[in-house]
């Protein structure tokens, strides 16, 4: 059947199930044996998990997402999920309307249905709880988001918030005294080939200027030369580091001082820098590398590399199966010399 035939069918089915529902007949949509209390129960599940279906579409379409949107996503179906006020959609009129109503008036399933999703949101995000370093420091790392301590995303939670703020400091001290190691290490690496060209006889220096006579091997750099070398030179510009006077508190303080006011700025007119309704963290860091470095490269190393990700969960269970054979042939094919085990694989996914 191609895609016509099969758009067909669906206007077929939808005139049918309006058609029986003027009719009042028990069943809108005979072939499915979906009767009215089934249907309206169906509408009820679809709206109860409209929000989180919303957001694993969004997380797949832009094939992930940073720590920091996934947190605020994960709090706001929290907040949703055990709200009283549940907004679902009425059979009443033949298009369907969304109305509010109590979480009270739900049936027992779709009650137990919220509670475990609340449930396992805490579980795995902490909404309410401590998230775990890595999701504080992307949090403070997304001017986007108030972290502040008078009215920010911790206000109320002390605890969250001084060990927020102590990773973000702690990091940044570490960040910078390991750019200022590459930039020692890079000067040291530039004197000594030097000092061995001079102390090998008869050994001809390099030509700067790239002449084809002679010249050294050909071919393309590898990865890493290119990502060191750039990133000894890009330091060497925008740190500006003296090896003997190096104070790494007043530097960073500098530093949290500029992003302080950067963020300040961003909270008042995000949408220089918003994406299809998502604030683009890659596209408001890329513009940081000379004015904070520092926090840039603690951002590239840290937080941007990691990503919040959406799997579908047909694929999640497929693959745990294609695990737990693998591990039941790997045991029968040793069963021989060591004694027998059961392996048990257990992954949850939500799509």
């Amino acid at each position: 059947m191609n895609d016509e035939e099969g758009l067909l069918d669906a206007n077929k089915d939808k005139e049918q199930v309006q058609a029986n529902k003027a009719a009042n007949k028990k069943f809108p949509l005979a072939h499915s044996l979906l009767d009215n209390v089934g249907f309206k129960n169906n509408l009820y599940l679809e709206s109860t998990l409209f929000s989180a279906n919303e957001v694993s579409g969004l997380i797949q379409k832009q094939e992930g997402m940073g720590l920091s949107m996934g947190y605020q996503m994960a709090k706001v179906l929290k907040d949703e999920t055990t709200c009283m006020n549940v907004i679902v959609v009425s059979i009443a009129m033949k298009e369907g309307e969304w109305k509010e109503t109590h979480a009270s008036a739900l049936l027992n399933m779709f009650k137990v249905q919220r509670r475990i999703f609340a449930e396992q949101l805490e579980l795995c995000f902490k909404v309410n709880g401590m998230p775990n370093k890595h999701t504080l420091l992307a949090l403070k790392l997304d001017p986007s988001v108030n972290t502040t301590q008078e009215d920010g995303i911790f206000s109320k939670r002390t605890a969250a918030q001084l060990l927020m703020v102590g990773e973000y400091c702690h990091l940044l001290v570490r960040q910078h005294k390991l750019m200022v190691v590459a930039v020692d290490l890079e000067g040291s690496s530039v004197a000594g080939s030097a000092g061995c060209s001079a102390l090998v006889p008869d050994k001809r220096a390099a030509s700067s200027t790239g002449a084809t006579g002679n010249a050294a091997k050909k071919g393309p750099a590898s990865v890493l030369s290119r990502v060191n070398n750039t990133l000894g030179q890009h330091m060497v510009k925008t740190v500006r580091i003296d090896p003997d006077t190096n104070n790494s508190l007043v530097i960073i303080k500098l530093e949290e001082a500029k992003y302080a006011s950067i963020c300040v700025s961003v909270l008042a007119n995000p949408q220089l820098y918003m994406v299809s309704g998502i604030f683009n963290l890659s596209v408001f860091w890329s513009g940081q590398k000379s004015v904070i470095p520092v926090h840039y490269f603690l951002w590239m190393a840290k937080v941007g590399c990691v990503k919040v990700a959406s799997a579908n969960v047909e694929t999640v269970f497929s693959g745990a199966g294609r695990i737990s054979m693998k591990s039941t042939a790997s045991a029968r094919s040793s069963s021989t010399t060591t004694p027998s085990c059961t392996t048990t694989t257990s992954m949850t996914g939500f799509a």
